[in-house]
């Protein structure tokens, strides 16, 4: 029952995501793609990649980021915390080809970007 309950929850995080998201341009690899929110922003980069790509996130609040990656299944595939302003390396090179979607969860926000892996 418990297993089913976090497939679920997985699903409407992903539909949320989704939602959220829209269908979004396929941009040049090396783009960053930006969301910018109440004094914290977040970067990805590059946005097309061959399973290893960065995330730039900054803040004006002492308060760590929560980043999750997830599949197109909704499946958590990824779950680092990035210390305020810093960035780290994403490998997610173990996993299939395919579109895959970020979060970052601050205090006060909850950003989605799409991450293309070729």
């Amino acid at each position: 029952m418990k297993q089913n309950t976090l497939k679920l929850l997985s699903l409407i995080s992903f539909l949320f995501l989704f939602s959220c998201n829209g269908i979004e341009e396929i941009l040049p690899s090396q783009s960053r793609v930006a969301a910018v929110e109440d004094g914290a922003s977040f970067y990805v980069y590059p946005s097309i990649n061959g399973g290893t790509f960065t995330v730039e996130a900054s803040n004006d609040s002492e308060q760590e980021y929560q980043l999750s990656v997830f599949d197109t299944q909704g499946k958590k595939i990824a779950n680092q915390t990035i210390p305020k302003k810093s960035s780290k390396n994403v490998n997610i090179k173990a996993e299939q080809k395919g579109t895959y979607h970020a979060t970052l969860q601050t205090p006060s926000s909850t950003f989605f970007r799409k991450i293309l892996v070729i």
